[in-house]
């Protein structure tokens, strides 16, 4: 599946800082808002404080370990419901936890899929994610899978069949 690729860069303001001071929540939404159908390329480095990041349609988002993203919320990307998403990428991000805490729900989770949303032909691979309660959830997949370490890997309640790839990652 041939994607073309942007760059988050297209969708930071002029004199954008690279020290992760800065909350760049909004830039990076509309980054991914507006690349559905294809790829989204983290910058060369620096590193970048960011919300969560809602994604409902097909994108890849590709970090390549280059630049850290910041998580300042309780989701890093977030699949809510209704979405049915066919070919998601999230390959090769660096982030980290910027001190969300808490039990059960209150968990800083690296990619959170809701119960009643779905991904299908997705990759979720090589990607660091350090100081997350919880690295995966996916929820929202029809089928039991796997529950690995809540507290320190992937926490994967339910999940689907060889369509889907949660591999590499390193949490």
């Amino acid at each position: 599946l041939r994607r073309d690729v942007k760059s988050f860069t297209d969708y930071l303001p002029d004199g954008y800082v690279t020290d992760g001071s800065v909350d760049y929540t909004t830039h990076f939404q509309a980054a991914i808002t507006a690349n559905y159908g294809n790829a989204i390329e983290m910058p060369a480095g620096g590193a970048y404080k960011v919300g969560t990041l809602s994604i409902t349609g097909a994108i890849s988002i590709l970090g390549n370990q280059q630049a850290k993203l910041l998580a300042i919320g309780p989701r890093l990307f977030r699949v809510p419901t209704p979405s049915a998403i066919d070919g998601l990428v999230i390959d090769g991000i660096f982030a980290t936890n910027l001190g969300v805490a808490g039990g059960g729900d209150n968990n800083c989770i690296g990619v959170f899929v809701d119960v009643g949303a779905s991904i299908l032909n997705s990759c979720i691979r090589n990607n660091t994610l350090i100081g997350f309660g919880i690295g995966m959830s996916l929820v929202g997949l029809l089928t039991p899978k796997t529950y690995t370490d809540a507290y320190g890997g992937s926490y994967v309640t339910t999940g689907n069949d060889g369509r889907n790839f949660v591999t590499g990652n390193i949490i």
